[in-house]
């Protein structure tokens, strides 16, 4: 990282300086004669590469943490702590020391040993000083683009990198795109015309100029023999001229070819790294979005960037962390609610405070269970009420029931409730009949095993109730209250008297459709008294 970044200067912006050196030098002696000569040429060249190899020295004493890190990363073991903390504050300072701090060191040092030292001719200053620059906002993008795809992920946990914005420097889309615009449009035509500026000689008396040069700058004998005169007509004796040599000319050609070539790679791989940053982000909050969507679990995404994309992928990861807590508080509402029910409540469509419904309320129990369970020790009746529930359970969510509560053996279920329904007494008439289909599978394995088999019986009512919470701050219970609760209760009971296995209001049976209320052996009962009812009740019930 820190080695690429310093050849990154030494290519860029010493290779066109070396050439406008060497192209001065040309007129005495070459380049590594002038390395040996004690003149002020060989002077300059040593006092630069001194410069940048104490430069050199200085990045690498502060990347040391950096290094320390990945050497025991590559080494297996987990690295320091203070190191990594250290590591991680100057990663993000990384391109603005070896992009901008370096090069402006440099700066400052090549312009002043060219200031003493070649004071006679400092044409090639302005290319060498545009060349830092360049080569310095090269390392400086190269630099970051490192840090987003290969350094961010070893140095940052996973909850890091999720959970904040990385302290870079790159804050806003806009500015990135603005200074690529400059870069592939005012940046070529300023390399250029720099190059032809330095290739510019300039003479101050232009009466020192012969006929003859006058022909060479106007391209024409007839006016060169003539300018002259024409400037002392103007009252012009002497003006300053520019002019190109040929000299110039040819280093302003080569010049121009290499510097046009060199920008064409500049800004081929500035657009290819700051566009991979740009995208890849955003490619990989795609899939993620994606992989979301067709309903498959998706890890926090790394926020590599501090422009609006990572404030994007940072709105990502809080969303699907309310998504996590979401699913598990619907996970833990589901073990007491069942899936509607606690779906509804995190809707917001169910008035904990208390609302009014029309639900059919079933009530079931197994028969001489506290007979059974003298038979048993704790640890079996546990077992053996677990393994009832939980084929019982599924019976009544199948059919929509809302398990309000469990009493020993005894199970309340609401049909109707949160979720509105106009067949809420089909539907508990339906899981009633149910449940003793899977009470014959249930008796069938017990018997297989040597256990006695057990009955249950149901009773159904229909009619209003209030669902609510009820109970204090401290606990809360989503239940529902009213006599059409305990008048179901009441029901289940007779069918200890009956020996049936269903036993039903006259509500809930003239709520069931008409071809079912024909075709199946409903017993009715008139006139049965009902414990805390004045009034006789006419009851159904199914052997």
């Amino acid at each position: 990282m820190l080695v690429w970044g310093l050849l990154t200067y030494l290519v860029m912006a010493s290779f066109f300086g070396l050439f406008f050196v060497g192209a001065d030098l040309m007129k005495t002696r070459a380049v590594a004669a002038s390395l040996t000569a004690r003149s002020s040429e060989g002077w300059s060249v040593w006092v630069q590469l001194a410069t940048l190899a104490l430069g050199l020295v200085a990045v690498t004493r502060w990347h040391q943490p950096v290094v320390r890190v990945f050497r025991s990363l590559r080494a297996g073991r987990e690295p320091d702590e203070h190191d990594r903390r250290l590591a991680q504050k100057r990663i993000f300072r990384s391109p603005l020391v070896v992009g901008i701090g370096l090069p402006l060191v440099l700066g400052l040092v090549h312009a002043g040993v060219a200031w003493v030292f070649l004071r006679p001719d400092l044409r090639a200053l302005p290319v060498n000083l545009l060349f830092l620059v360049l080569s310095g906002f090269f390392s400086y993008l190269w630099q970051r683009h490192r840090i987003q795809t290969r350094y961010l992920v070893h140095l940052f946990t996973p909850v890091e990198l999720a959970t904040n914005l990385p302290p870079t420097q790159d804050k806003s889309i806009g500015h990135t795109l603005f200074i690529l615009a400059v870069l592939s449009s005012v940046l070529p035509v300023a390399v250029v015309l720099t190059l032809l500026a330095s290739g510019v000689t300039r003479v101050a008396d232009s009466s020192t100029l012969t006929p003859a040069q006058w022909s060479l700058l106007l391209g024409s004998e007839a006016l060169g023999q003539r300018a002259p005169a024409l400037l002392a007509t103007f009252g012009l004796q002497s003006v300053p001229v520019l002019l190109i040599n040929t000299l110039d000319t040819w280093r302003i050609l080569i010049g121009s070819v290499l510097g046009v070539g060199f920008m064409l790679g500049y800004v081929f791989f500035v657009f290819r790294w700051v566009g991979g940053d740009l995208t890849a982000p955003l490619y990989a909050l795609r899939d993620a979005m994606r992989r979301v969507e067709d309903g498959h679990p998706e890890p926090a995404q790394p926020v590599v960037t501090g422009n609006e994309i990572g404030e994007l992928t940072l709105g990502f990861n809080r969303m699907m962390k309310g998504l996590t807590e979401r699913d598990r508080i619907k996970g833990l509402f589901g073990q007491y609610l069942t899936r509607e029910v606690s779906e509804a409540i995190l809707d917001g469509r169910v008035n904990l405070g208390g609302d009014r419904y029309e639900v059919t309320v079933l009530f079931t129990d197994i028969r001489d269970f506290t007979a059974l369970s003298e038979q048993l020790s704790p640890e079996e009746v546990f077992g053996f009420l677990n393994e009832y529930l939980d084929t019982m359970i599924d019976v009544l969510v199948a059919r929509g029931g809302f398990i309000d509560k469990f009493l020993g053996d005894g199970i309340l279920a609401v049909f109707g409730l949160p979720v509105r329904s106009e067949g809420h007494a089909f539907a508990a008439f339906e899981a009633a009949r149910d449940m003793q289909t899977k009470l014959k599978e249930l008796n069938s394995g017990r018997l297989a095993v040597g256990k006695p088999a057990i009955a249950i019986g149901s009773g159904l009512h229909s009619g209003p109730v209030i669902a609510g919470n009820v109970g204090s701050s401290r606990k809360l219970e989503y239940t529902v209250i009213g006599d059409t609760v305990n008048l179901a209760s009441r029901l289940e009971a007779l069918n200890k008297r009956w020996g049936s296995a269903v036993t039903l209001s006259e509500a809930t049976w003239r709520s069931l459709p008409g071809a079912m209320r024909s075709t199946l052996p409903f017993v009715r009962e008139e006139d049965v008294e009902i414990r805390g009812k004045k009034d006789k009740l006419t009851i159904y019930r199914l052997d």
